[in-house]
């Protein structure tokens, strides 16, 4: 059954207290409204602790899938984001990669982001990176690990950028879809009760293309899966529940494990440890400091302050504390 756009009910937002109640002939709003006040409502108050599974290195997929511990929380004012992966198990020497990077000998050396933060903040949108080499012998085992100094990028604020790397651990949760999704075209029931919903928008770039949704209204609009093609792309990005998930939390439910399919060869599945209605403080701080005073050696790419071409202010050194 095919549904107006404007006459999806309010309902589910007054049971949970999103919206006063309304005279019934009043009680219809577009399911991006909807799906915007949940997401306001989610990200107001909550810490979510996750275990995620993501290729070890974007420089060299051939190094496999590895482990990360990940917190997200948000106050409302700013949602912060943690990211330590583990290490690599099994490194590979990748034969066909050792010509463009090594350390002057046989190995072959290979980056990979061991600490991530990200936050999104009224002003600026900002993540840190800290980076690890890993020399990787032609056998195939560990000679040594260096340390690289710190990455910070400064972003204005809603930069594709910026959000894919927080929301790239969210939207497996059922949640952050509203700031993605510009219009909405059409609107189905499914058979099951849930809704698929059509639409356009863009996914971590600048370039519009088409999304599907399926939403469990009964579950606060929940997202239950997702696709998105890009206009001028072939391949779609897939994000969705992984077999056996299930729904974490009576306010404000969210999916206890999924998968988004960032690329046809980079999956990021997480899975939820703990999810809470509250704020962090702890953690929105620490992100804070780790992306707003470095400390030791840095490097700063300032993508608010660019020059004509469009290139960042570069700042490398040490930053007064």
């Amino acid at each position: 059954m095919r549904i107006e756009h404007k006459a999806v009910v309010v309902a589910v937002l007054v049971a949970a207290g999103m919206v006063a109640a309304a005279p019934a002939q009043d009680q219809a709003l577009p399911i991006r409204e909807m799906l915007d006040a949940f997401d306001q409502a989610f990200f107001s108050s909550c810490t979510v602790r996750l275990r995620a599974t993501l290729p070890a290195t974007a420089f060299d997929l051939s190094q496999g899938l590895i482990d990360a511990d990940v917190v997200m929380s948000a106050d409302g004012a700013e949602q912060a984001l943690f990211v330590e992966r583990h290490e690599i198990a099994n490194p590979v020497f990748n034969a066909n990669e050792i010509r463009r990077t090594n350390d002057q000998g046989e190995n072959y050396e290979v980056s990979l982001e061991k600490r991530s933060f990200v936050l999104l903040a009224r002003d600026a949108w900002s993540r840190r990176a800290d980076f690890q080499t890993l020399s990787i012998t032609p056998q195939s085992s560990l000679a040594g690990i260096s340390v690289s100094r710190p990455l910070v990028e400064v972003r204005p604020v809603r930069h594709p950028d910026a959000a894919n790397l927080f929301y790239r651990y969210v939207l497996q949760l059922g949640r952050g879809y509203s700031g993605l999704l510009s219009e909405v075209t059409a609107v189905e029931e499914q058979p099951d009760g849930t809704v698929r919903v059509e639409g356009r928008g863009t996914l971590f770039s600048p370039h519009v293309g088409a999304w599907e949704l399926i939403v469990d209204l009964t579950q606060g609009c929940l997202v239950t899966s997702a696709s998105f093609k890009q206009d001028d792309g072939a391949e779609k990005s897939l994000i969705g529940g992984e077999d056996g998930a299930e729904i974490v939390g009576t306010e404000l439910p969210i999916l206890s494990k999924g998968t988004f399919h960032l690329a046809p060869d980079y999956p990021i599945t997480v899975e939820v440890q703990e999810y809470t209605r509250s704020a962090s403080p702890t953690l929105i701080a620490d992100v804070r400091q780790a992306v707003g005073s470095p400390g030791g050696n840095f490097t700063l790419l300032d993508f608010s302050n660019v020059d004509g071409a469009g290139a960042p202010l570069v700042v490398k050194g040490r930053k007064a504390e």
